[in-house]
């Protein structure tokens, strides 16, 4: 479903709509990670990243890219940036943990 414009959005409102996305079709640890408008391209570019409560983004996996024309297209596909994201998720499990158990400890 392609989203149109009436008007050039805000990279808020692109990073909403992505968002929105994402949470539909990957989960809520991917997340938008940097949003930069191509004017070149006439397209938002949207950095994928995961990301994990008290650490942040803790390293990107993927990219779409937001027009008017064509609304949101991944320009890595969803089992690409699932693939990555469960590797970047293995190499980063010690620390991942380590802040979830200190953050619980009373």
């Amino acid at each position: 479903m392609a989203t149109q414009f009436v008007e050039k959005p805000t990279a808020l409102e692109i990073e909403q709509q992505v968002a929105e996305f994402l949470i539909n079709h990957v989960g809520d640890r991917v997340c938008v990670a940097e949003v930069s408008y191509n004017p070149a391209r006439h397209a938002w570019q949207v950095k994928l990243g995961l990301s994990y409560p008290f650490l942040g983004v803790i390293g990107i996996v993927g990219e779409a890219l937001v027009t008017a024309e064509h609304g949101i297209e991944l320009t890595t596909s969803l089992e690409e940036v699932k693939q990555r994201a469960e590797r970047l998720y293995e190499q980063n499990k010690e620390a991942i943990e380590a802040a979830f158990s200190q953050r619980q400890r009373p």
